[in-house]
C-alpha cells in the first residue's frame, strides 16, 4: 500500500478539495490512514470531513472512519453529534427490569401448562397463545443481549467518555450509569486497564465508598502490575512511547490504590509517574490525572493535598515591560546602562516563580530580556506581535541599534510559537499594541486553564499610570489577581543605578532610524491623505442553515415575522452592535468589545434553536456563527450613505462562518484572546461565557487557516412565547 500523502499544518499540502476526489479510487486502508494522519496532526475539521466523505461515498461500514469522525467531533466540543455516530454501533447490552418482569410473568404462566403426566400433553388454543407469548418475550430479551458490531476498545471508551461528559454537565444519574456501563463493557470485551479503571472510578462516584466495585479495582491493579515490567524495560531503552505507556500504568495503579483507600501507595505511584512525565517534558498526562483527582475530590472521595501539590501544573507567566529609552529621552526611564540590572531582576523573579511557559511581545528592552531569560531556562516561549514583522522592527526595535535587531531575530527563531494580531502593515494603528497585549494575555489565560491553573503577571514597570493606550501601566492596573501580580520596580532600579559613562555616551550617539524616501508618485498626491486609520472591532457573521429549503411563499414570513421577532429579542441585550447588516440568510454585526458580541451571538443562536420550526410548518433550521476581532477600516459608503466596515479581517470573519458546525459558535484566536482579557478585567462580569480549543481550521474559499475555538454559554434572554426550549451544546 502506498504511503499517504504527507501533511504539513503550515503549508497545507492537503487541500480541502482533495476530500472530494473519488474515494473509490483509493482503498479503504488508504482512506482510513489519511483520516488518522489528519487527526494526529491536529486537523480535526479536515479529519472529520475526510472520514465523513469516505463513509458517505465508498466505505459506509468502516468502523475506523466512524471512530475518527466521532473523535474529531468530541475534540471540537460537538458531543451530541459524536454520540449520534457512535451510539448505533454500541446499543445497550443487558436486560432492564421491565423486560425481566415480563419474561418472568409469561414463564410462570407457561409453567402452569405443564401436565403432571408428560405422556398426556394436549394444548388448547389459549395454551398455544401463552407459549407463543413466552417465545416472543424470550426473543426480545435475546435481542437486548446481542452486542452489535465487534467494536474496539477505543470506540467503546470514546462513547463512555461522551456519556461521562454529559453526566458531568447535567449531573443526570442515568448518564453516569451509561458511562460506567460502557466502560465496563469495554473492559470485559478487551481487558484494557484504562477502561477498567474508569469503570471502577465511575462506580466509586455513583455508588459511594461502601457499594462501589472494589473487586474490579483490585483486578485492574493486578493487570497493571503484570504489564509494568515490560513497560519499564522498554522505557529504560529511552523509548518515548513506552515511557508514556509506563506513565499511564503507574498513574492507574495510583488511582486504583486511592479508590481502595491506600493513600500512601497512591502517592508513591503518582510521584514516580509525574517524575517520568516531567523528565520527558510531557504535561498532558499530568493534567489529565489532575482533572480526575479533582473530580473525585468534588464528589467526596478523600484525596491527599500532597497529590495536588505533586501534580501541580507548570507555571504560566504573562510578561509586559518598558522598552529601552529612545535616544534623548528626558528624564530617562530605561537607559541602556540599566540593562544588566533589569536582566538580573527578571531572572531572579523567574527562578522564584519556577516559570516554565511564557507569553510576551518582543520589543527591545524588557520584552527581549524576558524572552532570553526564558530560553536560557529551556522554557516554552510564545511571542505575539501586533503587526507585520518588518514594521514592528521599525517601530519597536531598530532605534536601539543593530544589536537589538539581531537579538529580536534570534528570539523569534527559538521561540515555540510566533503569532500575529494581524499580518498586515502597521498603518499608524497605534491601538494594535494594546490589542496585541490583550490577546496574548487571553491566550495565556486559556493555556493556563488547559493546565488547570492560572497565569502570573510579571511586569517591568516604573509605577506610572498614564493615558497611553496599551501601555505597561494600563496593563498592570487591569490585572485582576493581585496574588499573581509581580512587579519589578524600574524606577527603583534606576534610582540605585550608577551609570557607566561609556554606555551613556554610546546611547547618546545612537542615531534615529533613517526614513526611506518614497519613489516619485505616478499620480499627484491628493490634498487629503489616501491612508485611512483602522479601528479595532469585534465581528460576527451568521448564516441560517436550511434557508435554501424554504418555499417561495415562506420567504416573506422569514424575512418579516421571524427576523422581526429575532430583532425584538436581541434588542433586550444591554449592548447593541454599532453596525448590523443582513442579506438573505446572512447577518453581519460589528461591536467594540468581545463580551457584548459574544452575548449577541449566543442570543441569536438561542433564538434560532429554540424556535419550533416544524410547528410553524417549516423544515428544521439551524445557525452557524463565526466571531473574529482585528483592525478594520470604517467609513461612509458613498452609495448608501451609511457607515460601513471593510478590510482583510472582515473577509476573514466571513470565511470562518461557512465552515462552522451548525448550531455552534466558533471564534478565532484573536477574538478569544480579547474575550478572556476582558473577562480578566476586575470590572468584568462574564464568567458564564466559556471557550475551548478546537484546532487549526481551513477557511472557506482557500482563505488560509487559523486557530479556532468553540464558544459556549447561553444567553439570559427570556424564551419567546411559543418557543420550545431545546438543549444547547
Amino acid at each position: 500500500m502506498p504511503e499517504p500523502t504527507p501533511i504539513t499544518t503550515t503549508g497545507r499540502t492537503f487541500a480541502a478539495s482533495h476530500l472530494y476526489t473519488q474515494p473509490e479510487a483509493h482503498s479503504q486502508q488508504e482512506w482510513e490512514a489519511m483520516a488518522q494522519q489528519l487527526f494526529d496532526a491536529g486537523e480535526m475539521f479536515l479529519a472529520h470531513d475526510h472520514a465523513r466523505v469516505g463513509l458517505e461515498a465508498a466505505f459506509p461500514d468502516s468502523l475506523k472512519l466512524k471512530q475518527i469522525a466521532a473523535a474529531a467531533l468530541v475534540q471540537v466540543g460537538a458531543i451530541e453529534e459524536a454520540g449520534a455516530i457512535l451510539e448505533p454501533l454500541c446499543p445497550d447490552v443487558g436486560l432492564d427490569e421491565g423486560t425481566i418482569d415480563r419474561v418472568f410473568e409469561v414463564m410462570c404462566q407457561t409453567m402452569s401448562l405443564l401436565p403432571r403426566d408428560l405422556g398426556t400433553v394436549s394444548l388448547t388454543p389459549q395454551d398455544r397463545e401463552t407459549l407463543a407469548r413466552f417465545i416472543s418475550e424470550l426473543d426480545r430479551a435475546g435481542e437486548s443481549l446481542r452486542p452489535g458490531p465487534a467494536v474496539n476498545e477505543e470506540i467503546l471508551g470514546l462513547l463512555a467518555r461522551i456519556h461521562k461528559e454529559r453526566w458531568k454537565s447535567t449531573r443526570n444519574p442515568a448518564d453516569g450509569q451509561r458511562a460506567r456501563k460502557m466502560y465496563l463493557r469495554a473492559f470485559r470485551q478487551t481487558g484494557g486497564y484504562w477502561t477498567g479503571i474508569n469503570a471502577a472510578g465511575m462506580s466509586r462516584l455513583l455508588d459511594g465508598p461502601q457499594a462501589f466495585d472494589r473487586p474490579l479495582a483490585e483486578r485492574i491493579l493486578q493487570l497493571c502490575e503484570q504489564q509494568r515490567p515490560g513497560a519499564e524495560a522498554k522505557a529504560e531503552r529511552d523509548d518515548r512511547g513506552a515511557s508514556r505507556d509506563l506513565y499511564w500504568i503507574l498513574a492507574t495503579i495510583g488511582e486504583g490504590k486511592l479508590l481502595l483507600g491506600d493513600e500512601a501507595e497512591a502517592s508513591a505511584h503518582y510521584r514516580r509517574a509525574v517524575g517520568l512525565a516531567r523528565g520527558q517534558g510531557w504535561s498532558d498526562g499530568i493534567v489529565s490525572s489532575l482533572r480526575q483527582l479533582r473530580l473525585y475530590r468534588d464528589h467526596g472521595l478523600p484525596v491527599p493535598d500532597e497529590l495536588f501539590d505533586l501534580l501541580k501544573p507548570p507555571p504560566v507567566v504573562v510578561f509586559v515591560g518598558h522598552m529601552i529609552d529612545q535616544p534623548g529621552r528626558t528624564p530617562p526611564r530605561f537607559p541602556p546602562g540599566l540593562e544588566p540590572a533589569v536582566r538580573e531582576a527578571i531572572r531572579a523573579k523567574l527562578d522564584t516563580l519556577d516559570a516554565r511557559i511564557g507569553y510576551s511581545s518582543a520589543a527591545c528592552g524588557s520584552d527581549l530580556l524576558f524572552v532570553e531569560a526564558m530560553l536560557d531556562r529551556l522554557a516554552e516561549v510564545h511571542i505575539m506581535l501586533p503587526f507585520r514583522q518588518d514594521d514592528f522592527i521599525k517601530q519597536s526595535v531598530a532605534f536601539a541599534g543593530e544589536n537589538w535587531i539581531g537579538r529580536f531575530r534570534r528570539a523569534l527563531r527559538f521561540a515555540n510559537s510566533v503569532k500575529y494580531v494581524t499580518t498586515e502593515s502597521y498603518l499608524d494603528s497605534i491601538d494594535l499594541f494594546d490589542l496585541g497585549a490583550r490577546i496574548f494575555q487571553g491566550v495565556a489565560i486559556l493555556k493556563a486553564r488547559t493546565l488547570e491553573t492560572q497565569p502570573h503577571l510579571l511586569a517591568v514597570w516604573d509605577g506610572q499610570v498614564n493615558n497611553l493606550i496599551g501601555g505597561t501601566g494600563e496593563f498592570v492596573s487591569k490585572w485582576r489577581d493581585e496574588g499573581r501580580k509581580h512587579v519589578i520596580d524600574l524606577a527603583d532600579l534606576l534610582n540605585n543605578h550608577q551609570p557607566d559613562a561609556r554606555i551613556v555616551q554610546a546611547s547618546a550617539n545612537i542615531a534615529p532610524v533613517p526614513r526611506v524616501e518614497a519613489p516619485p508618485a505616478a499620480f499627484p498626491e491628493p490634498e487629503t491623505p489616501r491612508r485611512r486609520p483602522r479601528v479595532t472591532k469585534t465581528l460576527m457573521f451568521a448564516d441560517l442553515v436550511g434557508y435554501s429549503r424554504l418555499e417561495e411563499d415562506q420567504v416573506p414570513f422569514f424575512m418579516h415575522e421571524f427576523l422581526e421577532a429575532v430583532a425584538g429579542r436581541l434588542k433586550g441585550l444591554p449592548e447593541q452592535p454599532r453596525f448590523v447588516n443582513t442579506w438573505g440568510d446572512a447577518i453581519f454585526a460589528v461591536m467594540d468589545r468581545a463580551i457584548p458580541i459574544a452575548r449577541y451571538a449566543l442570543a441569536l443562536r438561542d433564538v434560532v434553536r429554540d424556535t419550533d420550526w416544524t410547528g410553524l410548518g417549516f423544515a428544521e433550521m439551524n445557525v452557524r456563527i463565526g466571531l473574529h476581532a482585528g483592525p478594520i477600516f470604517e467609513g461612509d459608503d458613498a452609495l448608501t450613505g451609511r457607515t460601513n466596515y471593510y478590510g482583510s479581517h472582515v473577509n476573514r470573519a466571513a470565511r470562518l462562518e461557512p465552515v462552522t458546525v451548525p448550531g455552534h459558535i466558533y471564534a478565532s484566536e484573536q477574538f478569544v484572546g480579547l474575550l478572556l482579557s476582558e473577562q480578566a478585567d476586575p470590572a468584568s462580569r462574564a464568567d458564564d461565557i466559556h471557550c475551548e480549543y478546537v484546532g487549526r481550521l481551513a477557511l472557506a474559499k482557500r482563505f488560509g487557516d487559523l486557530s479556532v475555538y468553540h464558544i459556549r454559554g447561553r444567553s439570559s434572554l427570556p424564551l419567546a412565547a411559543g418557543a420550545a426550549r431545546r438543549p444547547c451544546p
